[in-house]
């Protein structure tokens, strides 16, 4: 299957939902890779590979990087060798340091065309099991004067904000397009995000731990944390319908924590300033994306153990999996 590399615009790209069997396959990551290596879709990989950004900055505890393993014997794939360090020295002994899924996308495919005096608004996104309400009013609010110095201004919201009835509405109100961005099931997802950062000339958001921050500024827009006052909060696991804190209590009493927060703070400042002022932070989001730690798509194909696996085999998996057996052939 020859590959077509070019990222068309955002809005051609449709939302096509797929089969989720691990981390490795959150928002089309394994669909990237199957992609690079010329096959229709992935196999199903039993690896987790850490989604989103997870700072070295702020990030103590293991269970923060290993969402999806169900033990030590798992093999983990994380961004940067002080995320593979800090799961090795937990009993992880099969965690390698192989880059954000979405550097993958970074690296291997071409970005559409710029839109010269443009802004990109990323209210602080909920899915369907987990959702934030915030002072929506008041954040579109505090933006009003920023939004005078673009000539072209959208919203990307979740489709967990959709259906749970947030941000639209209000931004609409105000005039504002909403567009709308990831989902885990969505196998396009990764490629949509980029499409959107390659396309605004400015990104901005007010939640301090957004994966945005990383993926905006390395896809080269002037990045913004803006109205954060507001959302620090958001970061506290008691505002936040989230199981992954019920289960890991240690976790939760942490980032409820002020030590926690002023990690947040420091790991967030370099962005904070209005929409208009916004800069660049390439170097930063290269570091923080674990860049330098991209393999091709050939060793990836190793990592998820797709190599020893026949398209038979393959099937059998998905049939297991559909009669609820799938652990039971570990």
């Amino acid at each position: 299957m020859k590959v077509d590399r070019q990222i068309p615009e955002y809005g051609e790209i449709p939302s096509e939902r797929a089969a989720v069997h691990s981390e490795a396959d959150y928002y089309g990551a394994s669909h990237i890779i199957a992609t690079l290596l010329g096959r229709k879709k992935p196999y199903i990989s039993r690896s987790a590979w850490l989604h989103g950004w997870q700072s070295a900055e702020w990030v103590r505890f293991p269970e923060e990087l290993n969402l999806s393993c169900r033990s030590v014997s798992d093999r983990v794939l994380v961004h940067t060798a002080t995320q593979a360090k800090l799961l090795q020295s937990s009993g992880y002994q099969d965690t390698h340091a192989v880059g954000m899924p979405f550097a993958y996308v970074w690296k291997y495919f071409l970005p559409p065309e710029r839109i010269s005096n443009s802004l990109l608004i990323m209210p602080p996104h909920s899915t369907l099991s987990e959702k934030r309400v915030c002072d929506e009013q008041g954040y579109i609010d505090s933006l009003k004067e920023s939004l005078k110095s673009f000539e072209r201004v959208a919203a990307c919201v979740t489709r967990g904000c959709i259906e749970n009835g947030l941000w639209q509405k209000n931004l609409e109100k105000a005039g504002i397009e909403v567009i709308i961005g990831g989902d885990v099931h969505d196998r396009n997802s990764l490629l949509r995000s980029f499409a959107l950062f390659s396309t605004f000339e400015v990104v901005t958001t007010p939640d301090p731990a957004a994966s945005q921050l990383v993926y905006a500024s390395l896809c080269g827009a002037r990045v913004s944390l803006f109205g954060s006052d507001r959302f620090w909060a958001s970061f506290l696991p008691k505002d936040m319908n989230n199981p992954f804190f019920t289960q890991n209590p240690r976790v939760a009493d942490y980032r409820s924590s002020g030590e926690a927060i002023k990690k947040v703070r420091s790991a967030s400042e370099r962005f904070i300033s209005s929409p208009d002022q916004a800069t660049t932070h390439l170097d930063w989001a290269q570091k923080e994306a674990g860049v330098e730690h991209i393999v091709s798509p050939q060793q990836m194909e190793k990592y998820l153990n797709w190599s020893s696996i026949d398209p038979f085999q393959d099937l059998i998996r998905r049939i297991a999996l559909r009669s609820s057996a799938w652990w039971s052939l570990r």
